[in-house]
């Protein structure tokens, strides 16, 4: 999976970058690893509110636009 996480201020974001489970091919090249996880982190959040993370991933040739949301 290729994946680009959206800034969000007052938020770090980290990646953690690993081997994938197998092989496949991303715009007629080999990918084996790459993004496996994605943590905001550093934020703060009331317990009565929420927020949304997005990123956009491409899995097996598919592009994808993702949302976590986040609650306190």
């Amino acid at each position: 999976m290729s994946v680009k996480p959206m800034p969000k201020p007052g938020w770090t974001i980290d990646k953690v970058v690993a081997p994938y489970e197998a092989e496949y091919e991303l715009h007629g090249r080999k990918v084996a690893e790459g993004v496996t996880e994605i943590t905001w982190s550093g934020g703060s959040l009331a317990d009565d509110e929420y927020d949304e993370f997005v990123f956009r991933g491409t899995a097996s040739g598919h592009r994808a636009l993702c949302a976590h949301r986040l609650h306190s």
